[in-house]
């Protein structure tokens, strides 16, 4: 069973902003990023240091409440029968963010025994993916053979309605076609 939500990282970082009355997102995810591990975070809107502002209180209070009233209902309500469930894997750019505390206090210990934090979650999605699109292209009797998708065509004008494949795509594929050939003998050498 899996389901997917999109209250991630950006709801967090948007959060932020609006206390610290910015528009900068991607500081503010920087900055998420390069304190979450020192516990500091200095908000630094532009090169000159004089402007720099300590926001680690605003910060801190964001990513709790963010845990509590964001992600906690998150786990919750996807998952009401936690008996049933194994693990839960977080995954995303904002998993290990998460106040840990603050979310065992929402959940519980039973449901936050099966939380699994995965080690550089933001790239957790991509990396199964990848693990999908390789045992697919290697015909993997695993997954299931994804549908077919129609070849791409156009309208090539409005006075005759026959429609004929793009030349553009024809050569898009062929160029993709060959980096994944070019990918794929790279993950063989590697294995």
């Amino acid at each position: 069973m899996g389901a997917e939500r999109f209250e991630g990282i950006q709801t967090l970082i948007k959060i932020i902003a609006g206390k610290i009355n910015s528009t900068k997102l991607f500081t503010i995810e920087q900055l998420l990023r390069e304190g979450s591990s020192s516990g500091t975070y200095i908000y630094r809107p532009n090169r000159n240091v004089s402007d720099s502002k300590d926001i680690s209180f605003i910060v801190k209070k964001s990513i709790e409440d963010y845990t509590r009233f964001t992600v906690a209902p998150l786990v919750t309500e996807n998952f009401p029968d936690i008996e049933d469930i194994d693990f839960i894997i977080m995954t995303g750019g904002g998993a290990n963010i998460v106040d840990k505390t603050a979310l065992l206090d929402e959940i519980g210990q039973e449901y936050f025994n099966r939380l699994i934090f995965i080690e550089a979650s933001e790239l957790a999605n991509v990396r199964g993916f990848y693990k999908y699109a390789f045992l697919i292209w290697n015909g993997s009797r695993e997954v299931r053979e994804p549908e077919k998708m129609e070849e791409v065509r156009t309208i090539s004008s409005v006075s005759t309605a026959e429609e004929t494949p793009h030349p553009v795509y024809s050569e898009q594929l062929k160029q993709v076609q060959t980096k994944l050939n070019r990918l794929r003998e790279e993950i063989e050498q590697e294995i």
